[in-house]
């Protein structure tokens, strides 16, 4: 029996906050290799503000809700678009609100 396979985008950021610019760029990715889902994951607070601090701009973090919030959002003019959280849920993986998050980690549970 042959596996079925999906074409799936995935694109990870702070998203701090999410723009217009970070939705057109999934609809193009999606669109160019003929993908049935574009999945956002934002990156877990830690990061963020670590980000943010080296900015000199602490001040301008946008919580985990609210940039997840903002996404789903902007997923909701598109059916194939997503967000996932798992970079702040960790699902098993090392990445559990940490400022470090590799993205090989992430791409294997989001696979499974």
């Amino acid at each position: 029996m042959e596996e079925k396979t999906e074409n799936i985008v995935v694109l990870g950021g702070s998203f701090n906050p999410p723009t217009i610019a970070h939705y057109k760029l999934m609809i193009a990715a999606v669109d160019a290799v003929n993908a049935t889902r574009g999945i956002f994951v934002p990156t877990a607070h830690a990061y963020v503000a670590k980000k943010m601090k080296k900015l000199h701009c602490p001040e301008d973090i946008l919580s985990e809700s609210l940039r997840m919030e903002m996404l789903r959002s902007m997923c909701a003019k598109d059916d194939r678009l997503d967000v996932s959280g798992i970079r702040f849920t960790g699902s098993g993986v090392s990445m559990e609100r940490t400022a470090k998050g590799y993205d090989y980690e992430m791409l294997a549970a989001l696979q499974e």
